[in-house]
């Protein structure tokens, strides 16, 4: 039977909100936001909303955010840490009045949470967030396209024609660190590939190095995007790109080449229009 009304009287009257779904089975958690508005702290494993808004300085995890092949071993294990919390921090925390009859680390946490939800989590921010991310870039890139007696949009659309007719044609060869084969943090080394673009040109596309260090024997993670440079042309369609990588951490660290379209989003985000080394 829980409503508006009932959902009302508990965010004004609890001290704090318990929410235990099982990772990551949370759909959102509107129900936490309207708790932390009304100073309320949140107590909840770490899904949903929560992975955003949890600090330890307004509220509490349970389980770490780690997720379990067993379901019943992960209820086991957040179970424990739910006692665990409760007894050692939350009510030692909520009693704890030595400097009067208001327990004040209590009070700070309160006020951090309320803080946390009226700025972070109301709608004031999400159409905020809407308008400056998307509405008024969509209005100016719409006045961009149609200027000049829409000279821009017929640009786009002849390119993405151009791009699909020749896209298939292209071709990446397997990127080669010249050098040694172990390099010192600091150190700079330089990669080369073979490009072939066929009808296209330099102009129409980029070609990037994409690299990550290692997690495991082949996942990487962390990946980064380093722009190559077109440095020699043999000729019909052929070309020869290059680029330089600055070692920046140690590790084991991978990397590949790929071609995407140059320019507008409308081309480099179009599906299809990617090539990766072969």
């Amino acid at each position: 039977n829980y409503d508006i009304n009932i959902a009302r009287h508990l965010v004004q009257g609890v001290d704090v909100w318990l929410n235990t779904p099982r990772r990551p089975f949370e759909a959102c958690g509107t129900s936490g936001m309207k708790a932390a508005i009304n100073g309320v702290l949140n107590f909840s494993v770490l899904d949903g909303w929560w992975c955003e808004a949890y600090r330890e300085d307004r509220g509490w995890e349970i389980g770490g955010g780690k997720e379990y092949s067993d379901p019943i071993y992960q209820d086991e294990v957040e179970a424990q840490a739910l006692y665990n919390t409760l007894e050692e921090d939350i009510i030692p925390l909520f009693y704890d009045n030595r400097r009067g009859d208001i327990p004040q680390a209590w009070v700070h946490m309160m006020k951090e949470s309320m803080k946390m939800g009226i700025t972070n989590f109301s709608a004031k921010r999400m159409i905020k967030d809407y308008v400056d991310e998307y509405y008024s870039k969509a209005s100016a890139n719409y006045f961009d396209l149609i200027n000049n007696n829409f000279e821009k949009l017929k640009y786009l659309v002849e390119q993405r024609r151009k791009l699909k007719e020749h896209w298939n044609n292209i071709k990446i060869g397997k990127p080669i660190k010249m050098g040694p084969s172990h390099f010192r943090v600091g150190q700079e080394f330089e990669v080369v590939v073979d490009v072939y673009l066929g009808e296209l040109s330099p102009s129409d596309v980029e070609v990037e190095l994409y690299l990550g260090k290692f997690k495991g024997y082949e996942e990487i993670e962390k990946m980064d995007v380093i722009k190559m440079e077109m440095n020699q042309e043999n000729g019909e369609g052929s070309y020869i790109y290059k680029c330089k990588v600055k070692c920046g951490l140690s590790g084991r660290y991978g990397f590949n080449a790929r071609i995407v379209p140059r320019g507008d989003d409308y081309l480099v985000f179009s599906s299809n229009f990617i090539k990766w080394s072969e």
